[in-house]
């Protein structure tokens, strides 16, 4: 499993009654080691079960929005530069 998720997985990994919710700044921390090769399938799909249990609030999803449009970002900078 990827280490890196371990301390996000141990907050939000803990059912829907006990998991605390990230800050902004934790979901997009997390979704970037996520959005990183390579994937690891198996911390990809612990991660969403945990985030599908515990549902998702406004500051994770605006932190998972983040990640992503910064990577789209430098997606698209690179495509320009190759």
């Amino acid at each position: 499993m990827h280490e890196t998720l371990i301390p996000y997985l141990k907050g939000i990994g803990r059912g829907k009654e006990g998991a605390r919710p990230m800050t902004r700044e934790e979901a997009r921390d997390a979704w970037q080691l996520l959005l990183q090769d390579p994937h690891d399938d198996m911390a990809v799909g612990a991660f969403l079960l945990a985030m599908r249990v515990k549902g998702e609030t406004r500051e994770e999803m605006a932190g998972f929005l983040d990640a992503t449009h910064a990577g789209l970002i430098w997606r698209k900078m690179a495509a320009l530069w190759w």
